[in-house]
């Protein structure tokens, strides 16, 4: 059942994602900044793999954000100049180039060296309007104790995605999930204890052949705070057509589900969260 809700849901979504990313691109280029109460403020994390002629568009809703201090475009591969795809000029963009093609969970490593208290780490294969960043970016602040997010997924006993029925895939509602996917709005101190949880798991044994961090950072920052991460009503979230796609998206890959299920139930077993009573 699952499967084929998944390919009605690629099939609809080539043909709405163009009209609402023309919509986003009005939205930015004439709309109005938009602010929260108070002096909070975030710093965000953009990491780019493979598809650099996104960043700018993620960007343009980013700048439209005054509570958004600080824009770090994370570029994970050296053979791309991230400067050609970015127009913005806004002094809050900043560009980190790494030396070698690094995998997804370098992003946090970037997050924990900058400044700041609250973080959002986005993919780079989503784009938000700028009323969609502030909305989560609130949750946040009313609730630094758990990560949150737009997109989760409940597991069950299964602990991976192969079109069993106890996967749930949660989005557009309110909820508790056990993992967050696309997009993460996180504090320091969830980044900290996130990466100590990478250097743990890589450190057990249980993984001699590879880093699980490398391609299971989301299931490790979503256990970085005191209960199971929230997702949250946002609307639509419109996502790139290749967010699926096996020869760019790394969840499209051979193996990846029973690689991170290792990894989820090693999670689950040694750090695991507090599970609210009705979710």
């Amino acid at each position: 059942m699952h499967r084929h809700y998944l390919k009605l849901w690629r099939l609809a979504r080539q043909f709405l994602n163009p009209i609402a990313l023309f919509f986003l691109k009005l939205r930015c280029r004439f709309g109005a900044d938009i602010a929260v109460a108070g002096n909070q403020r975030c710093t965000v994390v953009v990491a780019s793999f493979l598809r650099p002629k996104n960043i700018q568009t993620i960007i343009s809703s980013l700048v439209k954000c005054r509570f958004v201090s600080d824009i770090v475009v994370s570029n994970h591969n050296p053979d791309i100049v991230m400067a050609d795809f970015i127009e913005s000029d806004d002094e809050r963009i900043t560009i980190l180039n790494s030396a070698r093609h690094e995998p997804c969970g370098y992003r946090f490593k970037v997050a924990g060296d900058l400044h700041g208290e609250y973080f959002m780490i986005l993919d780079d294969d989503i784009f938000m309007f700028p009323e969609q960043i502030r909305k989560l970016f609130i949750h946040l602040l009313d609730d630094p104790a758990v990560p949150h997010g737009f997109h989760g997924t409940r597991y069950g006993s299964a602990g991976h995605d192969d079109g069993n029925d106890e996967i749930q895939h949660v989005a557009r509602r309110e909820a508790y999930v056990d993992v967050l996917h696309q997009g993460y709005a996180v504090t320091r101190s969830q980044i900290a204890h996130m990466l100590q949880i990478a250097e743990a798991a890589n450190r057990s044994g249980q993984f001699p052949d590879e880093n699980p961090v490398d391609f299971a950072d989301d299931l490790m920052i979503s256990m970085s705070g005191k209960a199971q991460p929230r997702v949250h009503n946002l609307a639509p979230i419109i996502t790139c057509p290749t967010s699926l796609q096996e020869d760019v998206a790394a969840c499209g890959r051979p193996e990846f589900n029973t690689r991170r299920s290792r990894v989820y139930f090693y999670l689950r077993d040694n750090v695991g969260v507090s599970r609210p009573s009705v979710i």
